[in-house]
């Protein structure tokens, strides 16, 4: 049994966050959400640790990148722009590191079965240094209720 794998309840939570976080970069903003927030919220946990029993490992991060995109192949990517720049989004588009800036990891970006229909360039065009910013406790609320 994988305890990251959310329920069904958290796989509908998981696609309201991709659509409310693609509607946000469409307005200009740059939100996303760390790797062990993303997975407390799919299971409605306050901390990773109370989803895991433990805190998050970087050995955890494929295994989440592979639940956000079953997340992404549950209704399609979502296309988001900032200027001239588009790019066919993910929900692990939005699954950056918590630590200022905000990057993406290493394995997201050269994940073995995921090839992404962009390149790291694109993505900071799209989500540019310095604006990248965490999606606030109060929003996730928000989304979880609707």
């Amino acid at each position: 049994m994988d305890d990251l794998r959310p329920d069904l309840q958290g796989c509908a939570r998981g696609q309201r966050l991709f659509r409310y976080l693609a509607a946000q970069t469409n307005k200009g903003r740059a939100a996303g959400i760390s790797y062990d927030r993303f997975i407390s919220f799919l299971h409605g946990k306050p901390k990773y640790s109370d989803v895991m029993n433990r805190n998050y490992a970087q050995s955890d991060t494929n295994r989440i990148i592979d639940i956000a995109h079953e997340i992404t192949h549950s209704i399609g990517r979502i296309e988001v722009k900032r200027g001239t720049v588009s790019i066919k989004s993910g929900m692990d588009t939005f699954i950056w590191q918590k630590a200022h800036p905000h990057d993406r990891s290493k394995g997201a970006w050269n994940h073995p079965v995921y090839p992404l229909p962009y390149s790291p360039e694109e993505w900071r065009r799209v989500f540019p240094d310095g604006l990248r910013e965490m999606v606030k406790d109060r929003e996730l609320e928000m989304v979880a209720q609707e």
